[in-house]
């Protein structure tokens, strides 16, 4: 929402409910300009403002600017989380972890993801029956004795679970193998990046409505004032 006032505009952004204010104005009559995607811009003309006085506005209805749009194809892509070909093996996406509850313990996590699995309350695990500490871990090609505390779930970028038809590079393993590979620099950067893109939103538009409560605030002082 502008104006045109000696060859400079002078403008305001609108809140969510469309109230602006713009100041400050020299008293005269002005054209008030209004824009906004998607719409038709429309001009209010002869606009008078007063010296030391508020000009209340009606309300100010834009007209939709319909246009032709050619088709939008969305296609999305998922893995499959058992593959009938591999039918001793399961994949879950780093993402789809983080929506799970209390994706912070891993192990606890495995037996979510098949119902070969089975972890005891102490955190042992058993593989079709096989004996607790017969599985074997790897986290980014690298063998190591567990995986809780090991790694943040944040960082995750898939897990991989083997209860049959285990790849001969994993060596002679008796009962199960889980895979871990993490997430890559430049996608944890990403990934951080936009988390903080999001709380920078957030807070602007925390303070924006502060604002526009002070501006409303302001502007019924002055209504009262004026009927009094």
């Amino acid at each position: 929402v502008w104006v045109e006032s000696g060859g400079n505009k002078i403008g305001a952004i609108t809140d969510l409910d469309g109230k602006f204010t713009i100041k400050p104005l020299q008293p005269g009559i002005y054209n008030l300009s209004v824009s906004f995607i998607s719409y038709q811009s429309h001009m209010l003309g002869g606009v008078t403002v007063n010296a030391g006085k508020i000009t209340f506005l009606d309300d100010i209805n834009l007209k939709t600017s319909a246009k032709d749009i050619g088709e939008v194809v969305i296609v999305e892509y998922k893995d499959k989380l058992i593959v009938h070909e591999q039918p001793g093996k399961m994949t879950i996406r780093g993402d789809a972890m983080n929506q799970m509850p209390d994706n912070r313990n891993l192990v606890g996590m495995l037996a979510t993801i098949t119902t070969d699995i089975k972890v005891s309350d102490n955190g042992d695990v058993y593989v079709r029956g096989s004996r607790s500490g017969t599985e074997a871990y790897y986290i980014d090609g690298v063998l190591v004795s567990r995986i809780n505390g090991n790694v943040p779930a944040l960082s995750i970028g898939s897990m991989t679970v083997y209860t049959g038809g285990i790849p001969a590079q994993y060596g002679d393993v008796t009962s199960g193998v889980i895979v871990i590979e993490t997430k890559g620099y430049f996608e944890l950067y990403n990934q951080r990046q936009a988390k903080l893109a999001y709380e920078a939103h957030v807070k602007e538009m925390e303070k924006r409505e502060e604002k526009q409560k002070e501006r409303d605030q302001e502007m019924e002082e002055e209504r009262k004032k004026y009927e009094d």
